[in-house]
């Protein structure tokens, strides 16, 4: 059960990485990402680049900055942060109802990301986001 949520999850990364990465081929330069984990392996894998590895000389006006909430959380430098606009947030639902590494169904230390969050096992019985994306504009 366990192993079918976190497939889920996993899932999520790499099926948004490849559409995404679909969707926006022509601009895929300027396309950057924060977060680790197999979010990071998939988003490298259709040609991204991790926002941290490159440093903030990279964030160029017109960039887009993928972030995901959950994916090993890496803070933006504030100057980026007030430089951009949150151009959309993608929920991504899922109807398996259990969920691992969740801060919104209070699967485990994820849970302490999010306000009130305490979890004592590494799942729980959720139909939370299994993640939800924000997509920055750098102006």
């Amino acid at each position: 059960m366990v192993g079918v949520a976190d497939f889920r999850l996993a899932s999520c990364y790499k099926d948004f990485a490849q559409s995404y990465a679909e969707k926006h081929a022509a601009e895929k330069s300027k396309i950057l990402y924060t977060g680790d984990w197999g979010w990071g392996y998939y988003m490298d894998k259709v040609g991204f680049t991790p926002v941290l590895s490159k440093g903030v000389q990279q964030i160029v006006r017109g960039a887009t900055i993928v972030v995901p909430t959950l994916a090993w959380p890496q803070p933006l430098p504030k100057k980026v942060i007030e430089n951009s606009i949150v151009e959309e947030v993608m929920p991504v639902h899922d109807n398996f109802p259990v969920r691992s590494f969740n801060g919104w169904a209070k699967a485990f230390f994820y849970a302490e990301y999010l306000p009130n969050g305490t979890g004592f096992l590494p799942y729980s019985f959720s139909l939370a986001p299994l993640e939800i994306f924000s997509i920055l504009k750098v102006k």
